[in-house]
């Protein structure tokens, strides 16, 4: 008897539970992006390690879509940004318009992982394997 009634006990108590993982959503992303500076930690393009282009470098993405990138104080370049979701994947999409080792970046990304300051993005085109890895400073 004290094995069914702990059973149930169990049953009961897993049963009210809630569930705590945080859908991914592209306000979460959009909220994330503007709550800090962030820098370029791990950049694949066309399987070759680009990150040290990027060294020094930081962004700043504002809510009215327009990031700007900066190394020290020096504005390198402003382009525009914007998160929506398609197919069910939240997806990031980030313009440069010059001529600088920016335009690189420039893409349409997904997000494949948010959590702990660190953002790990993946192209979005299926035959692609470009990686994208942003941390917050």
């Amino acid at each position: 008897m004290k094995k069914l009634l702990l059973i149930l006990v169990t049953l009961l108590f897993f049963s009210c539970i809630e569930d705590t993982d945080v859908a991914r959503t592209d306000g979460n992303l959009f909220e994330a992006l503007v709550s800090s500076q962030w820098r370029v930690n791990f950049f694949e393009k066309e399987g070759m390690d680009k990150s040290s282009d990027f060294d020094g470098i930081f962004f700043t993405f504002y809510s009215s879509n327009q990031v700007e990138a900066y190394r020290g104080s020096q504005l390198l370049e402003a382009g525009s940004w914007s998160t929506s979701v398609d197919d069910g994947r939240v997806e990031f999409e980030i313009l440069f318009s010059g001529n600088s080792i920016l335009n690189k970046l420039s893409n349409n990304w997904y997000q494949t992982l948010l959590v702990n300051k660190r953002l790990w993005l993946r192209e979005d085109d299926d035959d692609s394997k470009d990686l994208l890895y942003l941390v917050m400073l």
